[in-house]
């Protein structure tokens, strides 16, 4: 009954952020950094909730309960929120953690030096993004690097044991993945919801340097399945615990932690994306993507 009674204030005191916001909307745009910031406050207190039902709630966390957990400050389909949880279920709550593929926002690590103890290494090759990193992330002990990321260099860019490590490049993920010495905690790793949860694949180690037509892209050849990333995982003594919402991100955590978290296969944890579902509305279902590019079966 307690718990009861204090989860339903958690949710008064969004609802209230909540009617502010939609006056202040309906006001002029002089407004518009008040809203900014009233948005930023409710996104905390409401992550604030959600630890505190965690922590009196000491179930497995599940899918759907990530689900409702899922919060962007810094990433673009809810990781933010469902990676907090993660981390609040297993105590973690500093360190180091790596982005790679950091694009102009952080990636799905970016919150970590914000609202955790963090160091966050945020790594990208694209130097026009790097400015916008700095002046978001460039304080305390974060660094920032421009680096194009290879198989062979991934272990020297990767200078500390990563506790939390997010991969977003886009390309042949899954090789520098497979690469990767490091062993962290808890791993995001983008995958290719167009190519289903069942095939094994990934593109070719070369896919850099491979002519990518416009059937191609259409197609939508590019990183690796969902099944490629849980076998790789797994190999490693790593769990498949969540999708986000968006179909692009999997979370996989180390198997010391398995208590805390229903495992799901592929299968269960699989989510499609716009990508697929824009693939298939052109008639490239995942056996049509498999057949007509060239991938890798492993």
């Amino acid at each position: 009954m307690l718990f009861k009674k204090k989860k339903e204030k958690m949710v008064e005191s969004e609802l209230a952020l909540e009617s502010i916001l939609r006056l202040i909307k309906k006001s002029n745009s002089k407004n518009h950094a008040i809203s900014k910031q009233l948005n930023e406050v409710r996104d905390l207190i409401k992550q604030q909730n959600i630890r505190v039902m965690r922590e009196r709630n000491a179930i497995a966390i599940n899918k759907s309960e990530l689900d409702v957990y899922s919060l962007s400050y810094y990433s673009q389909h809810g990781e933010d929120g469902a990676l907090l949880s993660i981390l609040d279920s297993i105590g973690l709550n500093g360190g180091v953690s790596y982005e790679l593929g950091a694009g102009d926002n952080g990636g799905c690590t970016g919150t970590l030096s914000l609202l955790r103890d963090f160091k966050s290494v945020f790594i990208e090759q694209d130097d026009a993004l790097i400015t916008s990193l700095k002046n978001k992330f460039a304080f305390g002990e974060n660094e920032i690097f421009c680096n194009k990321i290879t198989t062979e260099n991934v272990d020297s860019l990767i200078s500390e044991a990563p506790d939390v490590l997010s991969c977003d490049l886009d390309s042949i993920d899954y090789w520098i993945l497979n690469a990767m010495s490091a062993r962290p905690r808890v791993v995001i790793a983008e995958y290719n919801a167009s190519l289903g949860p069942d095939f094994c694949v990934t593109v070719p180690e070369n896919y850099p340097h491979l002519n990518i037509n416009p059937e191609m892209k259409v197609g939508q050849f590019y990183g690796c399945s969902l099944s490629a990333l849980n076998n790789l995982f797994e190999s490693r003594s790593m769990s498949l615990v969540y999708c986000d919402i968006s179909g692009t991100n999997a979370f996989f955590v180390d198997d010391i932690y398995k208590d805390f978290f229903t495992k799901l296969s592929p299968d269960q944890a699989y989510r499609e994306s716009n990508n697929s579902r824009l693939a298939s509305s052109r008639g490239y279902n995942s056996d049509k993507i498999i057949s007509s590019f060239y991938w890798q079966m492993l």
